[in-house]
C-alpha cells in the first residue's frame, strides 16, 4: 500500500511549505488582512480544492491529501482557517447540498473568496449533536433560526457559518432518534447574528454566536427537509482527521525545537543532550510522533472506503491525550524556557494542549468509538 502523497500532492506541499516560510511568522501572527491575503494566495496554489471535485473547481484527489496539508500547516502553527473552511465546511456541502447549491457555494470556496466555520457545539454540557437546542421554524416561505453556539473555530475569519438547527413544525422540534439537526448557510452580516470572538490559550480564535430571529432563505438550507445524509458527522470525521495531521506537524516541529535545545543547551559543563534522562525523554516523544503518524494515516486513508468515523474517533483521541502529555514533555525538557512567549516551542505546546477542545474532546470520541464498536 502506498503511504505517501502523490507527485501533484507533493509538490504542492512543497509550494505551501515554501510560501509560509517566507510570508509567515508565529511570533507576529494574527493580522486579519495578512490572513485574508494569505488566503487567496494559498487559493491560487490550488490548496483550498485539492480534495474536492473537478466539476466544481477542485482537482479531485485523493481523499487523505487534505491530512497532508493540515500536517504542513501544523509544522508552522499556521492560524489560517484551513480545517474550518476547506475541511469542515467543504466535506458538509459535498454530502449534505444539493446539486444547485454546490453550483453556487464551492467554486467561490475553492477559490479562496469565502471563509466558513462550523457552528454545532452549544453551551449544554454535552458534545453530542443529538443534543442540539437551537430551533429553526418555518416563516414566509422563510427560516427564522434561534439559539446559541459556542467555540465556533476560526469564526472571527469567516464570511458565512453553517450553523446547526433542529427544524420546528407547530413549536415541535424534530427529536427522532439517530436524527441530525439540519445544516443553514448564515451571513455574517445577517440581521440578528451577534459574534462575540475570543482568544483561545493558543493564540488563536474562537467566536460565539448568538442567532435572535435571523430570517434564512429557504434555499441555505443544506439538502431537502431532512435529507442531509449525514452532513454533520461526515463533516466532523473529516475535521478530526485533520485536526489528527496538524498534531503530527506539530509534534514533528516541537520535537526538533526540543532536540535542538537539548544539543546546545548546556549545564555540569555538557550539552542536556548527554544525560541518559534526557536522551530517554526525547525518545518516548518521538514514539508518541510515530503512533500520531500511523493513526492520523490510518483515518485518512479509510476515508477513502467511506468508513473512517471510527478511526477519526481513535486519531482524535490520541491527539488529545498525547498532544497533551508530549507539549509537558516538550516543556520539561525546556526548563523554564518552555514556558515563555517569546519561545515558539510554548506555542506548540499550547496549541497541542488546545487540541483536546476542538470538535470533541477525548472523552466524547473515547463514547464514540466504543458505540462504533459495539455497533460492528
Amino acid at each position: 500500500m502506498e503511504f505517501e502523497p502523490s507527485p501533484e500532492v507533493r509538490e504542492t506541499l512543497a509550494s505551501l511549505d515554501r510560501y509560509l516560510e517566507r510570508n509567515w511568522s508565529l511570533l507576529s501572527a494574527g493580522d486579519q488582512a495578512d490572513v485574508r491575503q494569505m488566503w487567496r494566495d494559498i487559493a491560487d496554489m490550488g490548496v483550498l480544492g485539492m480534495c474536492l471535485p473537478q466539476t466544481y473547481g477542485g482537482f479531485g484527489l485523493d481523499a487523505d491529501s487534505f491530512m497532508h496539508v493540515a500536517t504542513t500547516l501544523g509544522r508552522k502553527h499556521c492560524h489560517l482557517p484551513y480545517i474550518s473552511t476547506a475541511v469542515c465546511c467543504a466535506t458538509a456541502l459535498c454530502a449534505g447540498a444539493t446539486e444547485e447549491q454546490k453550483q453556487q457555494w464551492l467554486p467561490p470556496l475553492i477559490e479562496g473568496k469565502h471563509c466558513w466555520a462550523l457552528a454545532y457545539l452549544e453551551a449544554n454540557d454535552s458534545q453530542e449533536i443529538d443534543t442540539c437546542q437551537t430551533r429553526a421554524t418555518p416563516e414566509g416561505g422563510k427560516w427564522v433560526l434561534n439559539g446559541i453556539k459556542t467555540l465556533v473555530m476560526d469564526g472571527v475569519h469567516a464570511d458565512y457559518f453553517l450553523v446547526a438547527a433542529r427544524i420546528s413544525l407547530d413549536g415541535v422540534a424534530e427529536m427522532q432518534a439517530g436524527k441530525q439537526p439540519s445544516l443553514f448557510i448564515v451571513s455574517r452580516e445577517a440581521e440578528g447574528l451577534s459574534a462575540k470572538n475570543y482568544r483561545t490559550i493558543d493564540n488563536r480564535s474562537a467566536t460565539t454566536l448568538g442567532l435572535n430571529n435571523v430570517v434564512v432563505d429557504r434555499a441555505n438550507m443544506l439538502g431537502s427537509l431532512g435529507g442531509t445524509d449525514n452532513a454533520l458527522d461526515r463533516a466532523l470525521a473529516a475535521g478530526c482527521t485533520a485536526l489528527a495531521g496538524e498534531t503530527v506537524g506539530l509534534m514533528e516541529h516541537l520535537l526538533d525545537l526540543t532536540t535542538e535545545y537539548l544539543k546546545t543547551r548546556k549545564q555540569f559543563g555538557q550539552a542536556l543532550g548527554k544525560f541518559q534522562v534526557m536522551q530517554h525523554a526525547a525518545a518516548d516523544m518521538y514514539v508518541a510522533l510515530e503512533q500520531m503518524k500511523s493513526l492520523s494515516l490510518y483515518a485518512a486513508l479509510l476515508r477513502k472506503t467511506g468508513q473512517a468515523d471510527q478511526a477519526a474517533s481513535a486519531a482524535k483521541i490520541y491527539a488529545g491525550i498525547s498532544g497533551r502529555a508530549f507539549a509537558k514533555k516538550a516543556i520539561q525538557l525546556h526548563g523554564g524556557m518552555g514556558l515563555v512567549n517569546e519561545m515558539p516551542a510554548a506555542h506548540y505546546a499550547k496549541r497541542l494542549a488546545m487540541m483536546d477542545c476542538w470538535l470533541g474532546d477525548s472523552f466524547h470520541h473515547l463514547n464514540r468509538h466504543q458505540t462504533f464498536g459495539a455497533s460492528a
